[in-house]
């Protein structure tokens, strides 16, 4: 049987990843710990590599809670008087309780397979996709389609599953369970919540081994932790600021609920997270469990009776084993390399991470923290909110606060400098005639659909992707969300684009005023620049993000607020900015930016040259003369 071309990189069902920690990241704050932690006995969880009798593939201890296995054979070898080895020597019941805290904190960073539940559709759409997949139903659906059509049979066929009250889209009972996947966007610089590729596993983080090198430093007898993760792939940076994350509650320099607050896809904020030094980690292995079910080999070195064949060979495992060994020594080397701090006796290069990034990032963290228990609590009031009240608060003109720290007073002078702008965007406004956004541009912006049931006004990010990515809706009205304020609420381009003569913006034509003033704003702003292009929009609040599609490769962009609102600045890259009738440049290619809330309308223009429109000047764009 033939079998498509095996990619090492692809192919890959999970991969692990180990980080060698020194027991200073930990102990450091915890003086009635220190002494303990310190003297943890040295153990080896690593049942994969191990060396003698073969170990089912199915059994598995962690830190110092053992398998049943393990209890055994070290009981045995206390009864036996025997020496105990690696076998797992339990410390005392404080230490142990300490241990099991933190253990609980490394599960509340992993994904957990939960109850999937039937009101949550992008969950429901995951689960459809992951049984069609299995079932091989997305390759067949063509052929079934035609067989169905052709046996005039609108019913079920023979050995087919007939449907029932839990079934949803023939896939999806109520009974299921799910790994439930996390947004990983604030464990990276490359990647969004946006972006479906944040959307990630993290199967398992756990203490696999305790380890000390007297051969590196005689002196320094401290315990190394080997912190093992698991996932589908890893972002970018993910493992070094998951690591971090954990440090930081583990301290006690934050509290736990920062973990809510990361990976709370719903707020519009980047909270980034602390990414500990690259040195301690290394790559553990990469799984490939279809293509040894394929090949009924092993293909990833373990001790294991799954298959007879493959790389479960004594001479294979014990190789694996000596270069871990190998390369836990270099690691264990690099962090003692700096030696030990005279006074405190914390490693060095521990005591500088701590002191230089971790305690700044906490201080601004905790920061961040207060500020989404805030939106937290705002975000449930609105929900008990009875829609009588919002009624008859909409009846009065009472205009709604996105946020409650949001001022209640706003300016509403204009400067004679952007006065013919905001003219021109106002009459577009009122004559209904803002442009409809396309669905990847609406995919960062905050958006609540103010015609849907409550349930379903703000769509998920799982969701609004599917559609974009599918195409079934082309672009939104500008005039179906919440966010305008009975305006609209929307984004769209003026001025020139990649792509030649026939990818230029309709916008030009249809209103050639509002470009030309446009255009003319940006030299009298900045008279060095001339930018080519446009981005305008009314009401819309993004997500942090930074600019793609005709934005890929841009120069240096401009961006100025106008209207009458409060709040709204612009972060970029965690610093706020007030640009309300103040224009301030930035790279948005390549810096992470979004909108703070706001209330009030408010308009936002960003000048810009894509690459491909080198040289194109926009003000010197030539419309016909009615």
């Amino acid at each position: 049987m033939k079998h498509a071309k095996f990619n090492a990189e692809m192919d890959s069902t999970n991969r692990r990843v180990e980080y060698v920690l020194p027991i200073d990241f930990l102990s450091w704050s915890s003086h009635e710990m220190r002494d303990r932690l310190e003297a943890l006995p040295s153990f080896s969880d690593n049942h994969r590599h191990s060396i003698g009798t073969r170990t089912p593939h199915n059994a598995r201890g962690s830190c110092f809670f053992p398998s049943n296995a393990e209890k055994k054979e070290g009981n045995q070898s206390k009864e036996e008087g025997k020496e105990v080895g690696n076998v797992h020597i339990e410390p005392d019941v404080e230490v142990k309780n300490y241990l099991h805290k933190l253990k609980k904190l490394m599960q509340s960073l992993s994904t957990q397979i939960v109850q999937l539940d039937m009101n949550d559709k992008s969950a429901v759409m995951e689960k459809g996709f992951s049984l069609q997949k299995r079932k091989g139903q997305i390759h067949k659906s063509n052929r079934k389609k035609r067989n169905k059509k052709e046996a005039g049979d609108s019913g079920a066929k023979d050995g087919e599953d007939e449907d029932d009250d839990n079934v949803i889209g023939n896939n999806v009972v109520a009974k299921h369970k799910m790994l439930k996947r996390k947004r990983f966007h604030n464990f990276t610089e490359t990647v969004m919540a946006h972006e479906y590729l944040a959307y990630r596993r993290l199967d398992r983080m756990y203490h696999r081994a305790c380890l000390r090198f007297p051969e590196v430093d005689s002196n320094y007898n401290k315990p190394f932790l080997i912190v093992s993760l698991t996932g589908d792939l890893f972002l970018t940076g993910q493992v070094l600021r998951v690591i971090g994350l954990f440090l930081s509650i583990a301290n006690g320099l934050i509290d736990a609920d920062i973990v809510d607050c990361v990976f709370d896809e719903e707020y519009p904020h980047l909270i980034p997270t602390p990414p500990v030094p690259t040195l301690g980690m290394m790559a553990g292995e990469a799984n490939y469990m279809t293509w040894e079910g394929k090949v009924k080999s092993i293909l990833t070195a373990r001790n294991t009776d799954r298959y007879p064949n493959g790389w479960n060979q004594m001479s294979t495992l014990q190789r694996v084993k000596d270069w871990q060994a190998v390369v836990h020594q270099e690691i264990a080397r690099r962090w003692l390399a700096q030696g030990l701090d005279k006074e405190s006796g914390r490693l060095v290069a521990e005591k500088e991470w701590t002191e230089g990034v971790l305690k700044p990032w906490a201080k601004k963290a905790n920061e961040q923290l207060s500020a989404y228990r805030t939106w937290v609590q705002s975000k449930k009031a609105e929900s008990k909110t009875a829609v009588g009240d919002s009624q008859e608060a909409d009846a009065a003109g009472e205009p709604k606060l996105a946020d409650p720290l949001l001022p209640t007073t706003i300016d509403a002078a204009v400067p004679e400098l952007f006065e013919k702008v905001l003219f021109h965007l106002r009459k577009i406004d009122e004559k209904g005639q803002w442009p409809s956004t396309t669905l990847k541009r609406q995919l960062v912006m905050v958006s609540t659909n103010k015609d849907a049931k409550e349930d379903e006004k703000t769509e998920s990010l799982s969701m609004a992707h599917m559609k974009a990515k599918s195409n079934k809706e082309g672009r939104s009205s500008a005039y179906a969300f919440a966010e305008g304020q009975g305006g609209a609420s929307g984004s769209f381009s003026v001025g020139y684009m990649p792509g030649g003569i026939n990818k230029q913006p309709k916008s030009n034509s249809l209103f050639p005023e509002l470009v030309q003033a446009a255009f003319d704003l940006e030299t009298k702003l900045f008279p060095s620049r001339a930018s080519s292009t446009i981005a305008i929009n009314r009401n819309a609040q993004f997500r942090p993000h930074t600019d793609s599609g005709a934005g890929a490769g841009q120069s240096t962009s401009l961006i100025v607020g106008l209207g009458t609102y409060g709040g709204g600045e612009l972060m970029v890259e965690g610093e706020q900015h007030d640009i309300r009738y103040k224009a301030i440049e930035f790279n948005g290619w390549t810096q992470r930016h979004w909108t703070m809330p706001f209330s009030g309308e408010r308009y936002s223009l960003v000048w810009f040259t894509p690459k491909g429109c080198e040289g194109m000047r926009g003000i010197d764009i030539e419309f016909e003369k009615s």
